[in-house]
């Protein structure tokens, strides 16, 4: 794990009163629009190229430092401290990419939910699609008819998945 971590919350100065939640903002004085900026995948993404960029000119700094001594002391059987340096910056940038993939991987998984429930449920209403809103009574009840097959459907999967896994114990 990297030492620096974009969520991690700054302790608050003693004797500090919380303000009233006003509309639109959780009891914390964060608005909710800046809770879900936090918790996009995207957005993550973003912090951690911020940190990677200076995490990636550290490591730059430490192993041109590191070189330059083994260049100059010549002497490759004793370990200079500044390769324990570079082997924990290398760690962090490595850690560093592993959350931007995981980033990207998540929000990859979040669009693909979000087409996918565009294409599965019926009778977009004009203007907003998928509001439940702005659907006709009919349109509504043909919707959760369509929802209600689908999950007796995979009901129906579920338990004949489950009684052959009975079977093959047996």
């Amino acid at each position: 794990m990297s030492a620096q971590q974009p969520n991690q919350a700054v302790p608050q100065a003693q004797g500090h009163v919380p303000q009233q939640a006003t509309e639109g903002q959780t009891p914390s004085g964060t608005t909710q629009a800046t809770q879900q900026q936090h918790n996009d995948p995207i957005y993550k993404a973003k912090l951690h190229m911020c940190q990677l960029k200076e995490c990636m000119a550290k490591l730059m700094k430490v192993a041109a430092a590191s070189f330059q001594n083994a260049v100059d002391s010549e002497s490759k059987a004793k370990e200079d401290p500044g390769q324990a340096q570079f082997d924990k910056c290398l760690e962090d940038f490595y850690a560093l990419c592993d959350h931007i993939e995981i980033d990207l991987k998540l929000s990859l998984e979040c669009a693909y939910h979000h087409a996918e429930s565009h294409r599965r449920t019926p009778h977009p209403a004009p203007g907003k699609p998928n509001s439940l809103d702005n659907q006709t009574y009919s349109q509504l009840i043909s919707t959760v008819k369509t929802q209600i097959s689908c999950a007796q459907e995979v009901h129906d999967l579920l338990m004949e998945c489950s009684k052959r896994l009975e079977e093959r114990k047996t």
